[in-house]
């Protein structure tokens, strides 16, 4: 749930089962904990067909898993891959399907909170 003024908010827990239930609540400013993506960098190199790693860090523990986009000026070129495991690191082989091009760029949104996202540097995909 996103809040934007501030206030009392509530929140309801269900179930079918009768017990003790815990819940907490963290309150930061996602435009300030984004993802830092480490690999491609800003006027890196990629080459089609060859296997490369997407690397990435986060301030805080965001938890759960990611969305990896592969973009460029024209906007999303394809989706890399969809609800993998927010670890750091994907191994991913760059298509060979896609545009040579100087304008290409990583972004990774969190699935947990897709206002805590990452955009790379923009890279060079180059045909082999």
């Amino acid at each position: 749930m996103l809040c934007l003024t501030s206030g009392t908010y509530y929140f309801r827990v269900s179930s079918s089962a009768a017990g003790v239930y815990q819940a907490k609540v963290t309150a930061y400013d996602s435009t300030q904990y984004g993802l830092t993506i480490a690999k491609p960098l800003a006027g890196d190199s990629l080459i089609m067909g060859q296997a490369d790693t997407i690397k990435w860090s986060s301030q805080i523990s965001v938890g759960g898993n990611v969305d990896i986009y592969l973009g460029n000026s024209s906007g999303v070129v394809q989706t890399i891959v969809a609800n993998t495991a927010n670890n750091g690191s994907y191994r991913w082989t760059v298509p060979a399907g896609v545009t040579a091009g100087s304008d290409y760029y990583i972004r990774i949104i969190t699935r947990a909170n897709s206002r805590i996202y990452g955009v790379s540097g923009v890279f060079t995909i180059k045909a082999n």
